[in-house]
């Protein structure tokens, strides 16, 4: 596999881990707080949004 590959399929699990990660603590402080958690499309692309300007920020020297 070419350095290519290998880094889009280190960074798509990476970031596939990190967006379960989340939705799990978002579920898990929604249940402890005896709420229910309603994301919106626009809040889904405003974190989507988010995540690829802390992105940019990072990889961007």
């Amino acid at each position: 596999m070419d350095w290519k590959k290998k880094t889009l399929l280190i960074y798509g699990v990476g970031g596939l881990i990190l967006g379960i990660i989340a939705g799990i603590t978002t579920i898990n402080n929604a249940v402890e707080n005896n709420k229910k958690v309603d994301i919106s499309l626009q809040d889904g692309a405003r974190i989507g949004v988010n995540a690829l300007n802390s992105l940019s920020k990072v990889i961007i020297k």
